[in-house]
């Protein structure tokens, strides 16, 4: 019961806490910069499908054109 008790106790501060806090302005061009985030998936982090597919064909190195090295 007592863990109960203590439980309350915590949402009471954070409450109380929380209506202390002052809401921040978002940053200049935040929403504009969503809004592009959001119909142009290419902004975003992350590979696409259509990127990995392209991609897949290329190979990552060609065997003629390296020299190992030599000590």
């Amino acid at each position: 019961m007592e863990e109960i008790g203590n439980f309350k106790v915590v949402e009471m501060q954070e409450t109380e806490i929380s209506s202390k806090l002052k809401k921040l302005p978002k940053p200049i061009g935040y929403e504009r910069g969503l809004l592009l985030a959001q119909r142009n998936h290419k902004d975003s982090p992350g590979f696409s499908k259509e990127d990995t597919e392209q991609n897949a064909d290329v190979p990552l190195a060609d065997s003629e054109s390296w020299i190992p090295w030599l000590d």
